[in-house]
Parts: C-alpha cells; sequence; structure tokens
C-alpha cells in the first residue's frame, strides 16, 4: 500500500520543470524557489524522464515547455496528463499561437503559459491551480 501524500496549506507547491533547454530549466528553477511556497523538486529535459519523475515524485505542478527535442511538450503534456490525472500539468511557449493553445485546451491542460510573462505572473498562475 502506498504511502498518503497529505496537502498542508503551508506547504510548498512542488514542481517539476520539463524543458530540454538547460538555461530554462535553471533559470525557472532559481527563480521559483525565491518565492517561499514553491519548490522545483526535480527537472527533465525529455518526455522519458518527465514521465518517471512526475511518476516517482508526483509533483503538485508540472511545467512543460511546449517545444522539446525529439516530442512535442504538447505529446509530454498528454502522456502526464494520462499517467497522472492528479497533476497540474502546465505549458509555456515563446509564441502566442492560438492553434497551440486550442490543441492544450482540448487535451485538459490546466494551463497555457506565454515565456514572456514576469516569474511573479508565473507564480500567481500557478498558485491558483494548487
Amino acid at each position: 500500500m502506498e504511502p498518503q501524500v497529505v496537502e498542508r496549506e503551508d506547504a510548498p507547491i512542488r514542481v517539476l520543470v520539463v524543458d530540454d533547454h538547460v538555461i530554462l530549466r535553471q533559470g525557472i528553477r532559481e527563480m521559483l524557489n525565491k518565492e517561499q511556497d514553491f519548490q522545483v523538486i526535480a527537472e527533465a529535459e525529455n518526455e522519458k524522464e518527465a514521465l518517471s519523475l512526475n511518476t516517482k515524485l508526483k509533483p503538485d505542478i508540472v511545467l512543460v515547455g511546449i517545444a522539446l527535442d525529439h516530442v512535442s511538450g504538447m505529446t509530454t503534456a498528454k502522456q502526464l496528463l494520462r499517467s497522472s490525472p492528479e497533476t497540474r500539468v502546465v505549458l509555456y511557449a515563446g509564441s502566442n499561437d492560438e492553434q497551440l493553445l486550442f490543441e492544450a485546451v482540448r487535451i485538459g491542460v490546466h494551463g497555457y503559459l506565454q515565456k514572456t510573462l514576469s516569474i511573479e505572473d508565473l507564480g500567481v498562475a500557478s498558485r491558483t491551480l494548487r
């Protein structure tokens, strides 16, 4: 029997960051970890790592870059949603492509953010998913 994860109101929001660019993962990690109510618990550079870490660590939120090497972030988001329906999956993109936004909504992601957002805006958006 697996132990139950009990969420406390004062517990940090646990985040997994998925992006194939190290600098983006590190930047998001550094900025979110400066916020008292966030904890980046892991980073993944591809879909395989993301699925494994998601299953193992059970983060509250998975931030997924829309453009990953070899497989799209959209495909990764679909797999995460399928394998872990309780996890909040948020896509982030560098472009304002309405087709991607509509596809993200269609597959059921919990958020779709632009890379142009400030860390404060990312925090506000992520806090609403708790």
